[in-house]
C-alpha cells in the first residue's frame, strides 16, 4: 500500500486552519462539544475526500502544538485524544 504525504502548505490548508479556529474562537465553550464541533465542520467535506484527511490531520496538528485543548470542547467532550475518530 503506498503511503500519502499530506502537506500544510497551501492557502486551502490555511481556510482549514482558519475554519477550524473560528469555529473555537466563536463556542460557547461551556456547552460546546466535540461532537458538535466536528458535525460543524463535518458538514463542509465529504467523508475520505482530500480535504477530510486534511481536517484530520489539522486537528491532531493543532492539538500536539497545544493549540486545542480539551477545554475547547467542554467537560462532555470526553478524550480529546481520540480527536480523529470525531470527525
Amino acid at each position: 500500500m503506498e503511503k500519502k504525504y499530506i502537506k500544510f502548505s497551501t492557502k486551502y490548508d490555511q481556510k482549514l486552519v482558519n475554519s477550524i479556529m473560528y469555529l473555537l474562537k466563536n463556542a460557547k465553550l461551556d456547552s460546546y462539544t466535540m461532537l458538535e464541533f466536528s458535525k460543524a465542520l463535518g458538514k463542509q467535506y465529504k467523508e475520505g475526500s482530500l480535504g477530510w484527511q486534511k481536517l484530520r490531520l489539522h486537528l491532531i496538528y493543532l492539538v500536539m502544538n497545544g493549540e486545542i485543548e480539551e477545554r475547547h470542547f467542554g467537560k462532555k467532550a470526553g478524550d480529546w485524544n481520540r480527536i480523529v475518530d470525531y470527525v
